[in-house]
């Protein structure tokens, strides 16, 4: 049986009544229809104004309450190596490559869960009249294991398109012939290979998760600028 866990009430009272705020909640109870699987009480949502203005609502469960070995094992995440970035930025000059970005929206909530765990409601929901508890079918913001599972996830998903880790950099995945690398950075990807590699994988990625894709000569990739 999983522990109940309680969602973060951190909001910002005064952004939460605004029509942005309002969209932003909308579109990630939009993301989350295929979370949580209803079993039975209401709770909240977090909101936040990023640096570049852009605001975000995200649901959040109380991660620092799972006890370890009863809620989770594993948590561990990999992410790429900033010299191994410098390596395919270097591979794309040499063979004369092109590089692309790509961030997977909403990523963790396309992990299927690893144990029982029961969380509220937040507002917003139809289905908070009344005492309802939700019961996680997919991962969630705030887990422990959250960013091990997504990379689980992922993983699996590039094997299945062809591409498959080197075995020193468990973050960069390439296909059989060398013609298509990725760097793996959480939810977001770089790029590089030949222009019909490319076309063909993100035609392939987008029918798994909903991304967002930059493929302009000039792009910003963990602070690192290319043109």
């Amino acid at each position: 049986m999983g522990r109940l866990y309680g969602v973060i009430l951190s909001r910002l009272s005064s952004a939460s009544n605004s029509p942005a705020a309002s969209h932003t909640a909308q579109s990630e109870r939009s993301a989350h229809r295929n979370a949580p699987k209803l079993v039975h009480s209401p709770s909240n949502w977090a909101f936040r104004v990023k640096p570049c203005g852009r605001r975000r609502a995200r649901l959040c469960i109380k991660g620092y309450e799972q006890v370890p070995g009863v809620d989770y094992s594993d948590t561990y995440s990999p992410v790429v190596n900033i010299a191994s970035l410098r390596a395919l930025i270097a591979v794309a000059a040499a063979e004369d490559f092109e590089c692309a970005t790509f961030d997977v929206n909403t990523a963790f909530l396309n992990s299927d869960i690893d144990t029982d765990i029961y969380m509220y409601v937040p507002d917003g929901f139809k289905e908070t009249k009344g005492d309802i508890i939700c019961k996680l079918i997919k991962s969630l913001y705030g887990l422990k294991q959250s960013s091990n599972l997504w990379y689980n996830k992922l993983k699996k998903v590039l094997g299945e398109l062809g591409l498959k880790p080197l075995k020193k950099e468990p973050c960069i995945f390439k296909n059989s012939d060398n013609t298509l690398f990725i760097g793996l950075h959480i939810d977001d990807g770089f790029v590089v290979g030949k222009i019909d590699k490319i076309d063909s994988f993100f035609k392939n990625l987008k029918g798994h998760f909903d991304v967002k894709i930059d493929m302009q000569e000039n792009m910003t990739f963990l602070g690192m600028q290319t043109s």
